[in-house]
């Protein structure tokens, strides 16, 4: 099924949101996660900065559209 991407990066000081490079992490998930990454499968995607100084990482929640 079609899904929407959202993208979280929290980072130890606060960046650009269009610093994110969404299309690495969802070219990744293509043909392990996703079937496809083309817009029949992936309606959107949207990129969130955030600050946490003791935990960087990247979460990728993967909405399933009804």
């Amino acid at each position: 099924n079609p899904v929407d991407i959202i993208i979280t990066a929290y980072t130890k000081y606060p960046i650009d949101v269009d610093n994110i490079v969404t299309k690495l992490y969802i070219d990744g998930l293509k043909e392990r996660v996703l079937q496809q990454d083309d817009p029949k499968w992936v309606k959107s995607v949207i990129s969130k900065s955030q600050v946490d100084k003791n935990n960087i990482r990247v979460e990728i929640e993967i909405i399933e559209c009804n």
